[in-house]
């Protein structure tokens, strides 16, 4: 089975399951930030749609991670907290899980003729958090996290032509093939609604 299927599947599997389930709740997050590794420091932005229930929530999500490329993270994402739900704040910890989407074409040579492609690979995200409930009476709150990403992507490259002269040409046909792997540090900061 391919990857964009199961990520769908395991997606409407929760999401059935949460909205069968008595006591469940719609929680959507949106979340903002700056991924920070080896290669600098780039922007981040994240959504789910978490369902709730207790001290757990568990839901789709997807997001744009600039880091590197740009790419589409689609992920599963489960929180827990740490606390007590009934407090005003509470520490919680997350994990998101899915499929890194590529969103980046290579810029190619004028002299030198190449195919890029890029294809996804595995996204994972994890680490602990912070929620700051903005009223008692209404779920609003901030979030404040902290974590790790692992961002793989690969990319095959088909070189064909090298042309430095019009008149003459080279066929050095090749395939090479890519494969980038990122530890990040990532900081959000978000809103549910």
């Amino acid at each position: 089975m391919s990857k964009r299927p199961l990520l769908t599947l395991c997606c409407a599997v929760c999401l059935s399951f949460a909205t069968a389930q008595h006591g469940w709740q719609f929680h959507p997050s949106a979340f903002a930030g700056f991924s920070q590794g080896d290669l600098g420091t780039y922007g981040l932005l994240k959504a789910n749609l978490a369902f709730t229930h207790g001290p757990w929530s568990l839901g789709p999500g997807a997001g744009l991670d600039y880091y590197r490329f740009r790419t589409i993270p689609l992920f599963v994402s489960a929180t827990r907290d740490l606390t007590s739900s009934q407090r005003q704040n509470a520490f919680f910890v997350w994990l998101d899980g899915g499929l890194n989407l590529p969103w980046y074409k290579r810029p190619l040579p004028d002299y030198y003729y190449y195919k890029s492609s890029f294809h996804s690979g595995p996204w994972l995200s994890i680490g602990p958090g912070f929620r700051w409930r903005l009223s008692r009476s209404h779920p609003q709150a901030l979030f404040f996290t902290a974590g790790y990403t692992y961002k793989k992507l690969k990319e095959i490259q088909t070189s064909g032509y090298v042309c430095n002269d019009p008149n003459s040409c080279n066929l050095f046909p090749d395939r090479y093939a890519y494969a980038y792997l990122n530890h990040i540090l990532v900081f959000c900061i978000g809103l549910r609604f």
